[in-house]
C-alpha cells in the first residue's frame, strides 16, 4: 500500500522519552529532589500557558522545583540540556523512517511541545533529514491534520498517545492509524472506537503495513 502522507509522532513512538525521562529524574534525584516533588512539578511544567499547549522545558521544570525552596544551581539546567546529546531513538526508529520514505509520498514528523526543546531533541537523534517535513506544533494534532484528511488523501497517522488517538478518531472516522504501544497506549478496548489498531512495535506496524493490500 502507497500513502500520499505519513504522520509519524515523536515522544514515545520514535523517541524512548521513558528512557529520557529516567535520565531526568536521575539528575533531580542527585541533587537531592524527592520523587513527589520531581513529578508534581513536571506535571505542572508541562502546561504552563494552556492546559491545551505543551510548553514543558528544563529551565521551567527547576524554576518550580525552585519555588519549592529546592536549592538547584544553573548547573543543572545545563547538565540537562547535555541529555539531548544522547541517543534516545528506538532501536527500529531509523529503519521504520525508511520504510515510510518507500512507501509514502512525504513523511512528515508531527509532534507538539516548546519548539526550541523539541528542536534540540530532534537535531540531535541524527534522523531529522529524513524527514519532508518537521511540524512542531503547540498543543492538539486535529486541526493540523483537518485539511489533509477532508482532501482525502491517504494517510498513515502513527501515534502512541491512546487518549490522541481516540479524540482524533471521533473527528476523523476515515483517518488510518496505527498505535505504538507504550506507557500512552492502549488503555482499555473502549467500544465507541473502531479502527484503532495498536501494535507492540515499530517493527511489527512495518509489517502490518506491508501486509495491507
Amino acid at each position: 500500500m502507497k500513502f500520499d502522507y505519513s504522520f509519524l509522532d515523536l515522544d514515545y513512538t520514535i523517541f524512548d522519552t521513558r528512557k529520557f525521562g529516567d535520565d531526568i529524574w536521575a539528575i533531580f534525584s542527585s541533587r537531592g529532589i524527592s520523587r513527589i516533588d520531581y513529578e508534581e512539578t513536571y506535571r505542572e511544567s508541562l502546561c504552563t500557558v494552556s492546559k491545551e499547549e505543551f510548553d514543558y522545558n528544563f529551565q521551567e521544570h527547576v524554576d518550580f522545583l525552585r519555588a519549592r525552596g529546592c536549592k538547584l544551581g544553573q548547573e543543572v539546567v545545563r547538565e540537562l540540556n547535555n541529555l539531548v546529546n544522547n541517543d534516545y531513538l528506538f532501536p527500529d526508529s531509523m529503519d521504520f523512517i525508511k520504510f515510510l520514505k518507500e512507501v509514502s509520498e512525504k513523511v512528515i514528523l508531527l509532534t507538539a511541545g516548546d519548539f526550541k526543546f523539541q528542536e534540540e531533541k530532534i537535531k540531535h537523534c541524527g534522523m531529522a533529514e529524513l524527514f519532508d517535513e518537521i511540524v512542531i506544533l503547540k498543543g492538539h494534532k486535529n486541526e493540523y491534520l483537518r485539511p489533509f484528511v477532508e482532501k482525502n488523501y491517504k494517510i498513515l497517522f502513527v501515534n502512541d498517545s491512546w487518549r490522541e488517538n481516540i479524540a482524533l478518531r471521533k473527528k476523523f472516522d476515515s483517518l488510518f492509524m496505527v498505535g505504538v504501544d507504550g506507557p500512552h497506549g492502549r488503555k482499555s478496548n473502549d467500544g465507541e472506537v473502531k479502527n484503532l489498531i495498536y501494535l507492540p512495535s515499530l517493527t511489527a506496524i512495518k509489517n502490518y503495513v506491508i501486509g495491507l493490500k
